[in-house]
């Protein structure tokens, strides 16, 4: 499954994505910074929303400002990659069996994102 290298969102086909590859040296070398420890390879792949703010990102780098991480797509479940702003959910503590589950299998990149954990809802 293709997702995006920044916020996670997975990127099924017709959703818009951006290959690494076809970005300029700014944009990568950006993207590389908010990205590490994990690593990206020219196949990776971005959505559409976080190549707009790493080229708006990257103007403001070659003008010598710092710019912080952001994310094409806030509120997505870093497990399946689908987007959960519409989603019904529930909440789970970090310390019980099944949060200890959940955050096995978070990328260790997004860990920092977490507010609280939630489990969805059929």
């Amino acid at each position: 499954m293709s997702r995006c290298v920044n916020c996670a969102l997975s990127l099924v086909h017709p959703r818009p994505r951006r290959q690494i590859g076809e970005a300029t040296d700014a944009i990568f070398g950006n993207l590389n910074s908010w990205i590490t420890p994990a690593t990206m390879s020219v196949e990776d792949v971005n959505c559409q929303g976080c190549y707009a703010i790493l080229e708006s990102a990257s103007l403001n780098v070659s003008s010598g400002l710092r710019v912080e991480r952001a994310y094409g797509h806030q509120q997505v479940c870093f497990v399946c990659g689908c987007s959960i702003l519409r989603a019904k959910t529930h909440r789970v503590s970090i310390d019980s069996p099944e949060g200890n589950v959940i955050m096995s299998c978070i990328p260790t990149q997004q860990v920092h994102r977490l507010k609280s954990l939630l489990m969805l809802l059929d």
